[in-house]
């Protein structure tokens, strides 16, 4: 038997000074300096929680949300890359079309294989965005990794947020997010997914998929229809967990 590919996404809240300019946090302290009032001892408590895990719980790969404090990050680096030495420090668009980098990191213990343009990894910019999420580049990343297993294409992504309390704000953009996601993935596969059959998308998708959710979001997203999302991915969320 192969064994099981470990993936974790932790939305580490990590939010940059754009964050007090548009009014998300109150507007203390000077420019430059992170919003959270500990960068460094949250970015510590966030390698605490991983790495203290049981070692067969332990993930594989790592992708963070929210990785905005420049503060934060290089204790984030220094402080797991020898277990998580192959590591996507930062994603941003190379234009002035945003005031924020992605906010997403990705660390994994595999080795990253090359990609078909050449480098170890792809990033594309969302075309949409609404609210205070328009001001940074949320985008998907994607790596692909080697190791005991099958070779894995991974996935990783904030979609857009909701603003209200029942989290339905922006369904609209999250589902074009979630297409455009789609099509980067067939675009590297030719056209076809089965050409990189292990796929995985993680993330904060942003998407309410608890017994209380009255929106139906997540069930048209993972509707079984040809050649959709839903149609090409199951939620692994429902077919691969377990409680914990």
């Amino acid at each position: 038997m192969s064994k099981a590919l470990k993936v974790m996404t932790f939305n580490i809240q990590q939010l940059p000074w754009l964050a007090r300019k548009i009014g998300a946090l109150p507007i203390v302290g000077s420019p430059g300096e992170s919003p959270e009032p500990d960068p460094k001892g949250r970015a510590l408590a966030v390698v605490r929680a991983i790495l203290d895990l049981p070692v067969r719980d332990q993930p594989d790969v790592i992708a963070f949300n929210e990785a905005f404090s420049e503060t934060a990050r290089p204790v984030l680096i220094s402080r797991l890359k020898s277990k998580y030495p192959h590591i996507i420090e930062k994603l941003e668009h190379p234009g002035p079309d945003f005031e924020e980098d992605s906010g997403l990191m990705l660390f994994s213990k595999l080795p990253f294989l090359t990609l078909p343009n050449g480098n170890n990894h792809i990033y594309e910019a969302f075309p949409k965005g609404a609210g205070s999420d328009a001001w940074a580049a949320k985008g998907v990343g994607i790596v692909r990794v080697n190791g005991p297993f099958d070779p894995t294409t991974i996935a990783f992504t904030h979609l857009q947020a909701s603003y209200d309390a029942a989290n339905t704000e922006n369904a609209d953009i999250r589902a074009d997010q979630i297409e455009f996601i789609h099509k980067t993935l067939l675009d590297l596969a030719d056209g076809n997914l089965q050409h990189y059959a292990n796929s995985v998308i993680i993330g904060d998708f942003n998407i309410k998929g608890d017994p209380d959710d009255t929106s139906g979001e997540k069930n048209l997203v993972f509707s079984n229809t040809p050649n959709t999302f839903g149609g090409d991915f199951d939620d692994g969320w429902r077919v691969s967990m377990h409680p914990p």
